[in-house]
C-alpha cells in the first residue's frame, strides 16, 4: 500500500507540474491558454440606499455602450463626484467626529512601514502567469509562494519533494482511516440547533447560518486562535475581553471560505492570536439562497447586519470593552468592505469597534475597470468570458427558481441576459433591474468604492498590482489618502507585479525561512503577509491611541 500510494502521489504531482509549466510557457508566449475557471475577480453586487449612497445620485443614465462617455470625461466626472461626496448630507457634528477619528487613524497609517517590495522570480512575473499560475499554484503547489533568490531551481526541487511527501502522508492517512489533520475540535460542545453546526471543512471549525431580515440567509465560518471547545460567539463577555480581536473576512466573486486564498489569509490572522470569521456571500457556500436577490459589488447589507449581530451579542459590554473588530477581503470583497466603511463613517468605530482593515486587489472604479475587462484581447477572451459564463449561470438559476420559466417576467430581461456577449450587457439586463438600478452604469457608479473613500474612519491598507489585468492602472487615488494630501486614513501599496490576486513566487534570501514557509501549505503569500502585518500594527497601536 505504501509503494502504491507513493507511485500515485508522484504521478499526480508530476502531471500537475507539467500542466503548470505548459500554462506558464503558453502565457509567456502571449498565446491564449485553455479556458480556466474564473477565480475571485471584480464582482457584481450592490446595496440598499443609505446616507452615503443616497447622496451619490447619478444624473442621466446611459443605456448603451455606444453612448458611453470617453475615458477622460468619466475620470473627470468621477473626480468631481469624489470631491463633493462627503459635503452632502453630513452634519457639522458628525463631520467633526469623523475628522477626529481620521486624524488618529492617519497617525497609525503613517507609522506603518511596508516590508520589502514584492519581488517575483522574473520568468514568472508576467501578469497572466501571476493571475492564472498563482491560482493553480495555491491549489496544487502552495510551496511555490516563495523561492530562493538566485537559486530558483533548488526552490522548485525542494518544493516538489515537500509536496510529494505531503501527498504521500495524506494518502497513508486515508488508508489507515484516521481522522483528518484538522478535525473540528469543538464538535462535542456545539449547541444542537438549526443555526450552529459543524463546518464541512478541515480548516474551519464551526459554521453558523445567519438568517437575514429580508428572508434570506448566508453562512459564516469560524476559525479560532485559542479553541477551547466553546462556541465562541455564544460565550460570556468576560472571556471575550481577553481575546485579541475578531477578523471578519470576505472572499471574491463566486468564491467562498474554502478557496485556498481565503484560508491562507485567515491562517495569517489566526497566527496573530485573532479569531477569524469568513462571511460567505449568499449562494456561495454550497447551497443556493432563498430569494431572487443574492449579492453584488456594492451589496453591504449582509456585512453590516453581521456587525450588528456581533454588537448585540455583547450588549452587556460597552463598545470600548468589546473585542476590536478588523475587516479583511480580496477582490470583489474588497470593494464591499471599502464601500461599507465609507457608508458607516465614524460609526464604524463608535458603534462597532472596527479598528482596521486590510484589503487585496481592490476594485475602485467599476466603470473604468469594465472598459479594461471588455477591451478586445486576452483579458476579455479568458477572464471576462469566464466571468460572463458564471453570471449567466446565476441568471439561469434565478429564472428557473424565481421566475417560473416565464420569459416575459418583469423581474429582469431574461432573453437579453442570455444573449449578452459582455459582462456589462448581462448586468444591464439582469443585475441592474433586480437591485433597482437604472442601468449597468448606474450600478457601477453607485457601487464603486472610490466614491466612499473620504468617509473611511479606520486605518486601512489597500494592496494592488499595477499590472492587474482586471483594473484600469490609472485609477489609483493616492490624493485621497492621508499620505497623499487627503483625509482618508489609507495606506496604498501599488506593486509593479502581482497580477490579480497573484503575488506568488516571491524571492527571499534566507534558506531556513524559505523551508519553514514551504513546509506550511497555508503560509501567507507576500500580499497576505502584508495584510496580516498591517492588522498587527493597527492592533498594537490601538492601546496607545484609542
Amino acid at each position: 500500500k505504501h509503494e502504491q500510494t507513493h507511485i500515485f502521489a508522484c504521478k499526480l504531482r508530476l502531471s500537475q507540474t507539467i500542466q503548470f509549466i505548459v500554462v506558464s510557457i503558453i502565457l509567456l508566449k502571449n498565446h491564449l491558454p485553455p479556458v480556466v475557471k474564473a477565480f475571485s475577480v471584480v464582482p457584481t453586487t450592490c446595496s440598499h440606499p443609505t446616507k452615503a449612497s443616497m447622496s451619490l445620485s447619478v444624473g442621466t443614465s446611459i443605456e448603451t455602450k455606444n453612448n458611453m462617455k470617453s475615458k477622460e470625461q468619466s475620470q473627470q466626472e468621477n473626480r468631481n463626484q469624489v470631491d463633493n461626496f462627503w459635503n452632502d448630507g453630513q452634519s457639522s457634528n458628525s463631520m467633526k467626529v469623523l475628522q477626529n477619528h481620521q486624524k488618529v487613524s492617519s497617525n497609525i497609517v503613517k507609522s506603518f512601514v511596508p516590508s520589502e517590495a514584492f519581488d517575483p522570480l522574473q520568468p514568472l512575473s508576467n501578469k497572466h502567469v501571476q493571475t492564472i499560475g498563482g491560482y493553480f499554484a495555491r491549489e496544487f503547489f502552495p510551496e511555490l509562494k516563495y523561492v530562493k533568490k538566485n537559486d530558483w531551481l533548488l526552490s522548485f526541487v525542494q518544493a516538489m519533494d515537500i509536496n510529494i511527501r505531503r501527498q504521500l502522508q495524506q494518502q497513508e492517512q486515508q488508508f489507515k482511516d484516521q481522522e483528518p489533520p484538522f478535525p473540528n475540535k469543538n464538535k462535542k460542545h456545539r449547541k444542537h440547533d438549526n443555526n450552529v453546526g459543524e463546518c464541512p471543512s478541515y480548516f474551519w471549525e464551526e459554521r453558523e447560518r445567519i438568517e437575514t431580515p429580508d428572508g434570506d440567509w448566508f453562512h459564516a465560518d469560524y476559525k479560532y486562535a485559542d479553541n477551547n471547545g466553546q462556541v465562541k460567539h455564544e460565550v460570556e463577555e468576560t472571556s471575550l475581553r481577553s481575546r485579541c480581536g475578531l477578523v471578519i473576512l470576505l472572499h471574491g466573486f463566486e468564491s467562498n471560505s474554502e478557496s485556498p486564498l481565503t484560508k491562507e489569509m485567515a491562517n495569517g490572522y489566526v497566527k496573530l492570536g485573532m479569531d477569524v470569521v469568513c462571511l460567505n456571500f449568499r449562494g456561495c457556500s454550497g447551497t443556493p439562497n432563498d430569494t431572487l436577490l443574492g449579492y453584488h459589488l456594492g451589496f453591504t447589507d449582509d456585512l453590516r447586519y453581521f456587525l450588528s449581530l456581533v454588537k448585540s451579542r455583547h450588549l452587556r459590554s460597552s463598545v470600548q470593552n468589546m473585542p476590536p473588530i478588523y475587516l479583511s477581503a480580496f477582490s470583489f470583497g474588497s470593494n464591499v468592505v471599502l464601500k461599507a466603511l465609507g457608508e458607516l463613517g465614524e460609526f464604524a468605530i463608535d458603534e462597532y469597534n472596527i479598528q482596521g482593515a486590510a484589503l487585496a486587489s481592490a476594485p475602485l472604479d467599476l466603470t473604468l475597470n469594465q472598459v479594461v475587462l471588455e477591451a478586445p484581447g486576452f483579458t476579455r477572451q479568458v477572464y471576462a468570458n469566464n466571468m460572463l459564463k458564471l453570471l449567466k449561470a446565476r441568471a439561469e438559476y434565478s429564472f428557473d427558481a424565481f421566475c417560473h420559466g416565464d420569459e416575459n417576467t418583469d423581474k429582469f430581461d431574461y432573453p437579453r441576459a442570455m444573449a449578452a456577449t459582455t459582462i456589462s450587457e448581462l448586468e444591464d439586463a439582469y443585475v441592474a433591474p433586480i437591485y433597482g438600478f437604472d442601468s449597468y452604469l448606474d450600478y457601477y457608479r453607485k457601487s464603486s468604492s472610490i466614491f466612499y473613500l473620504d468617509g473611511i474612519a479606520v486605518p486601512t491598507l489597500i494592496v494592488n498590482a499595477k499590472d492587474d489585468p482586471f483594473f484600469d492602472p490609472m485609477v489609483w487615488p493616492t490624493e485621497k489618502s492621508c499620505e497623499g494630501g487627503g483625509t482618508a486614513p489609507i495606506k496604498m501599496i501599488h506593486s509593479e507585479n502581482g497580477g490579480h490576486l497573484g503575488f506568488l513566487f516571491h524571492q527571499i534570501e534566507d534558506e531556513d525561512e524559505l523551508l519553514n514557509l514551504q513546509l506550511d501549505p497555508l503560509s501567507p503569500s507576500w500580499c497576505s503577509a502584508e495584510c496580516a502585518r498591517f492588522i498587527k500594527h493597527a492592533h498594537s497601536a490601538l492601546s496607545s491611541v484609542r
